[in-house]
């Protein structure tokens, strides 16, 4: 009965670690390729649904961006995005982002009223808290010069290189 009772817990953990591979898998998919992205460093998400589409799916991913890209970045400005190689074989199509703008974020109907990230996040009523800091960072970054922005077909990436960041923004 013991070793029955221990086989069954080796399972659910050996369970649960695959989930959490397999999920952070997922997530680090969505980070701009090209760029080595060296983990994540904060993630939130909800999900109202079953996993159907017409489900609602709300979350932030910050990615910790390697001190060469971000230095990179800061040199080159815009030019690095457009420049950035992407294989598509390689990183499929969830991590590939074109016409990269340069903040202050533009006002546009995925911002609501006001350009927050707390806005962009409940532009259809299913808004998540968020870490203050996180909250506070990416605040900063959409609403002043130094910071790269682009959309995406699932979401909205911005990349902070001063703070070493790229931050995955979803809602739908």
């Amino acid at each position: 009965m013991r070793r029955l009772f221990l086989f069954i817990i080796a399972i659910v953990i050996l369970g649960y670690g695959g989930w959490k591979v397999a999920e952070r898998r997922h997530y680090l998919s969505f980070a701009p390729c090209g760029m080595d992205v060296s983990g994540i460093a904060y993630m939130k998400n909800e999900a109202w649904g079953i996993g159907l589409p017409g489900d609602n799916e709300t979350g932030i991913v910050v990615y910790r961006l390697p001190g060469s890209v971000a230095e990179a970045i800061e040199a080159q400005g815009i030019d690095y995005f457009r420049t950035l190689k992407c294989d598509v074989r390689k990183y499929g199509r969830r991590g590939q982002y074109r016409s990269w703008l340069e903040t202050p974020v533009a006002p546009d109907r995925r911002w609501g009223e006001q350009i927050k990230v707390s806005s962009y996040l409940n532009r259809y009523g299913f808004g998540i808290p968020v870490r203050r800091s996180v909250e506070v960072m990416v605040d900063q970054a959409i609403s002043a010069p130094g910071a790269f922005y682009a959309y995406g077909r699932i979401g909205t990436i911005l990349v902070i290189p001063t703070e070493h960041r790229a931050v995955f923004m979803y809602a739908g």
